[in-house]
């Protein structure tokens, strides 16, 4: 699965971001992708897929169309977030359709949250089969607000999937 990360935070949180990435295998490289193939016959995809993401800012709807169209190319991409929150939430949204979004904020990436009675709430409601859209509704949550606190439990049971987080709360009796 391809990374799709959004950073809403300082340099730094971009920073750690991309050796994240790097860590996992990924070749970072700046700038949207701009050989996006418009006729009706794409070429062929590699044998063996590059994994590669694509960097840049989105301050702009049109940075948030070309990152989107990046994402749908097959690429993996680390998105810089820096225009209002309409945009924002209109690109996760976006990318949401393409697989899950990596939202992440703030410049302190290496410090472990705590799984708080909210942080349950939303992993009980999970576990019993409701979906993200579900959830959040279930909570009166945004879905961006969701996104975020599933990013902080991930991070709290350091695993990089919901699937995952679930399955290690239960085992650790937190549920």
């Amino acid at each position: 699965m391809i990374p799709l990360v959004v950073v809403e935070g300082s340099q730094a949180a971009f920073r750690a971001a991309k050796v994240d990435l790097r860590r996992q295998g990924w070749r970072v490289i700046h700038g949207w992708n701009s050989t996006i193939h418009h006729s009706p016959d794409p070429p062929a995809p590699p044998a063996v897929p590059a994994k590669i993401v694509r960097t840049g800012t989105v301050a702009t709807r049109t940075d948030a169309a070309r990152a989107v169209l990046t994402a749908l190319g097959g690429q993996g991409i680390l998105v810089v977030a820096q225009a209002d929150k309409a945009v924002i939430d209109t690109l996760c949204d976006d990318l949401r359709r393409l697989g899950p979004v990596d939202l992440r904020s703030g410049d302190n990436r290496d410090a472990v949250p705590q799984i708080t009675d909210d942080d349950r709430a939303i992993l009980r409601l999970l576990i019993q089969g409701l979906t993200l859209a579900n959830v959040a509704a279930a909570l009166h949550l945004s879905r961006r607000t969701l996104d975020r606190r599933m990013a902080q439990i991930r991070r709290a049971y350091k695993v990089t999937r919901n699937a995952q987080a679930l399955t290690v709360a239960r085992r650790q009796g937190d549920l």
